[in-house]
């Protein structure tokens, strides 16, 4: 049995938006918890309700009903912009598509969320983390300058520069080559374990997923499936 507490816990989670005049539920009634240091892979065919699932544990949306708690706070009791300060304090996010600022180069990329979050060692946080994703040859690169891997592995740094307590990635290997993919996913779970995150991964990739501890099978906006048990995390 574990010990610690859930870092992300969910009781009776729901979606529902309506369109035309009908109800359409995006997820239906969900409960489960995460503990810390865990790896969770979220899986389902497109429309399964994979991202409506991760926007809701993020903070990123509301719920219809149901409590979302991450790391002791009542995201589905907070406003906007009291859940955009959860994020900024706890969370760190990898996306398909990068989401880096174009205008910024490497380096910057990085530092932006320690500037935002006044940390007075911006600059030497941002060359350590770069230095550990492999790119402190390419600091002042732009996006466009480089590859989507390099560009994934910036990505990576970002959002781990805060040391937030838990890391969500959606699609993180999505846009890459079999290499490139690879490279990622080892470097993911290497800053994660080091870092003693918990990471909550979106995937189509059943390889990626089975990396974690517990699989999430989404359909139709309900789990059906988890597999594994919860690990006891030392």
């Amino acid at each position: 049995m574990l010990k610690n507490k859930p870092i992300l816990n969910v009781e009776t989670l729901t979606k529902t938006v309506r369109t035309n005049e009908q109800e359409l539920k995006l997820l239906c009634p969900t409960t489960f918890a995460i503990y810390p240091k865990e790896t969770v892979a979220i899986i389902g065919a497109s429309g399964s309700g994979k991202s409506t699932l991760l926007g809701l544990l993020a903070g990123l949306d509301s719920p219809s009903s149901g409590e979302i708690w991450l790391n002791n706070h009542a995201l589905h009791k907070m406003n906007e912009d009291q859940r955009a300060q959860v994020r900024a304090n706890d969370v760190g996010f990898v996306y398909q598509s990068f989401m880096l600022i174009d205008s910024l180069t490497a380096i910057e990329n990085i530092m932006l969320p320690l500037e935002l979050a006044a940390h007075k060692e911006a600059k030497n946080l941002a060359d350590n983390w770069i230095d550990l994703v492999g790119l402190s040859h390419r600091p002042d690169h732009f996006p466009n300058q480089l590859s989507g891997g390099e560009q994934q592995r910036v990505a990576i740094a970002r959002a781990f520069a805060c040391q937030p307590k838990l890391l969500f990635a959606d699609e993180p290997t999505g846009n890459l080559d079999e290499t490139n993919s690879q490279l990622i996913e080892d470097l993911l779970f290497q800053l994660n374990e080091e870092n003693d995150t918990t990471l909550v991964i979106v995937t189509h990739d059943n390889q990626l997923a089975e990396k974690c501890d517990r699989i999430f099978k989404m359909q139709a906006g309900v789990i059906t499936e988890t597999t594994a048990e919860v690990k006891t995390k030392n």
